[in-house]
């Protein structure tokens, strides 16, 4: 919703040569953030489902849905839904509710995260699985945990709000899925540290005005599973004539089949596919 959802309306806000606010930009980064936050613990949740450990599973939904409730308290929808529009935000986010309660459900995700990562179990059926190397990431144009956990420090947070309160990219090294699970988590503490650090800039609702003219333009944003892109054409009354939408799934889907491949055996595919954290939603035109 989010990622998306920045991507369009930074395609519709470069071929119209404007710029949202300020303090709307600071709110995407949050609600950006946000989104990224609970798919991390919802890939974690599915990581566990995978493997067949129900506790650590229950434990990671359980962080999940406290970030949901987090988001329902900032923003109003648990999925952060309308938040993004071309030109700005249509919401500023409930500081003081970031300010109480985040820190509080992302240590709820950390405790079950901790718990995993001293699981031999758990830990067993990782190491070694679905492994991707570098060279094929880069290949392929792979991006997202799945490109950073081969070591290459890409990510399309890079400029906006990111000029102001820059990201630490985090990556690890062997390609395979503990490695995807280690840079999730390692993005959810970021997370936590960028939402604090715009809260703190200040944020704030609004938009700048779309004039009524034509143009093409390219947007983008750094979604849970790896850049997503938008192109949209505007006549010269401002009205979409032609559009396109890639989410990151789209990229990765073409790594999963190479990764499957990697000597693992067949239950290892459902391991390897959560790592992966993909839609086919994200597929479809």
């Amino acid at each position: 919703a989010v990622a998306v959802g920045w991507a369009f309306a930074a395609a519709v806000e470069a071929a119209l040569g404007i710029a949202p606010p300020p303090a709307a930009a600071r709110t995407r980064a949050v609600a950006l953030e946000l989104e990224r936050l609970y798919n991390h613990a919802a890939a974690m949740a599915a990581l566990c489902q995978a493997t067949g450990l129900s506790v650590g599973q229950a434990a990671a939904e359980i962080a999940l849905e406290r970030l949901l409730r987090v988001n329902a308290a900032a923003f109003g929808h648990r999925y952060l839904f309308g938040v993004v529009e071309p030109g700005g935000v249509s919401r500023a986010p409930d500081a003081d509710v970031l300010r109480r309660e985040l820190p509080g459900a992302y240590g709820e995700l950390r405790r079950a995260a901790d718990a995993l990562l001293s699981t031999n179990s758990f830990l067993d059926r990782l190491e070694a699985c679905g492994i991707l190397t570098a060279e094929q990431v880069h290949r392929l144009g792979l991006v997202g945990p799945v490109a950073r956990a081969t070591g290459l420090p890409t990510d399309a947070r890079r400029a906006g709000p990111y000029d102001e309160v820059p990201a630490t990219i985090v990556t690890a090294d062997g390609g395979d899925v503990l490695a995807r699970f280690n840079v999730m988590i390692g993005e959810a503490a970021e997370s936590v540290r960028l939402i604090s650090a715009f809260v703190d800039a200040g944020t704030g609702e609004g938009r700048t005005a779309l004039p009524a003219t034509g143009g093409m333009g390219l947007g983008w944003a750094e979604s849970p599973r790896g850049e997503a892109l938008a192109w949209v054409a505007l006549d010269s009354d401002g009205r979409i004539t032609r559009a396109r939408l890639r989410p990151g799934s789209v990229r990765n889907w073409r790594g999963f089949d190479d990764a499957c491949r990697s000597q693992n055996v067949f239950t290892d595919i459902p391991i390897i596919e959560a790592s992966f954290w993909l839609t086919v939603a994200g597929m479809a035109r």
